[in-house]
């Protein structure tokens, strides 16, 4: 995605992703792994509702799931938000 130079290259890609990730959990839908590749692909293209649902699958099969958070009040910064059951954080 670092290199894409137009949004539509950005969208073909991320639906290639999905793609092959709905193969990955077809094959072995017990990890996270490809429902965390969907929803940041979702969550690029904006399709929120989508991106919710793999999000959940993704934590409920074990994932962790980190958001970029600015906080505004006191003194603002960044922070990330992790979510998930895993009992050591893994980062995407």
């Amino acid at each position: 995605m670092a290199t894409v130079t137009s949004l539509d290259q950005a969208a073909q890609i991320s639906r290639s992703v999905i793609e092959i990730s709905n193969r990955a959990i077809k094959l072995d839908p017990t990890r996270p792994d490809a429902h965390k590749l969907i929803w940041t692909n979702h969550v690029l293209m904006r399709n929120f509702v989508e991106a919710q649902n793999n999000c959940q699958s993704a934590v409920d099969r074990g994932g962790s799931i980190a958001f970029p958070v600015y906080h505004l009040s006191g003194t603002p910064h960044l922070e990330t938000l992790y979510i998930g059951k895993a009992s050591s954080v893994d980062r995407i």
